[in-house]
């Protein structure tokens, strides 16, 4: 298997996210979930203040548009840590979409994260910069959070704070029914 650079960690969720980026509507989840996956956006349970707790550094939310949803936390100051959040409804489980990503350059753990049905972190720290990328599965619901902190950076905030969100993230999808 051949090794992906930093930047692949960052876009591994390109294979399962292409639903939240795009303009295209999601795959068809089944059964039908209580709330319209057009108006679905992760970001609607998260506080930036929380996120922003969690990486060390000041954020702001930013939800784009009903017709263009997008859910990132951008920092304050230049140079601080961000984080963005991307989804896909993919029947086939966590588990099918992550053997199609072939070998992710980074340390991988299975965290536990309440209420998902499955989880992976990748953690990748070069001398530039640390980058944390999460998967939670709720349901056909994979949800991904990329979380980037340049030089200097605290490994351990973007640790936590990719793993905070993945549990916001599962806990809202169920709470709203989507997983």
């Amino acid at each position: 298997m051949s090794r992906l650079p930093l930047t692949a960690v960052l876009t591994a969720g390109l294979v399962l996210a292409s639903g939240c980026s795009s303009g295209d509507t999601p795959p068809v989840h089944t059964p039908t979930p209580t709330v319209a996956v057009d108006v679905w956006n992760p970001c609607d349970g998260l506080e930036a203040a929380r996120v922003g707790r969690a990486l060390g550094v000041e954020v702001r939310k930013r939800t784009g548009t009903p017709d263009a949803t997008r859910c990132a936390f951008i920092p304050v100051l230049k140079g601080d840590a961000a984080i963005t959040v991307t989804y896909q409804l993919f029947a086939g489980g966590l588990d099918a979409a992550w053997a199609t990503m072939g070998h992710l350059d980074g340390t991988v753990s299975r965290p536990r994260v309440p209420g998902s049905d499955d989880a992976r972190l990748v953690v990748n720290s070069r001398r530039q910069a640390v980058a944390v990328t999460g998967f939670v599965q709720n349901g056909d619901l994979i949800q991904v959070v990329n979380v980037v902190n340049p030089r200097p950076y605290d490994r351990d905030a973007a640790v936590a704070a990719g793993t905070l969100v993945m549990r916001d993230l599962s806990a809202h999808a169920d709470d709203a029914g989507v997983a």
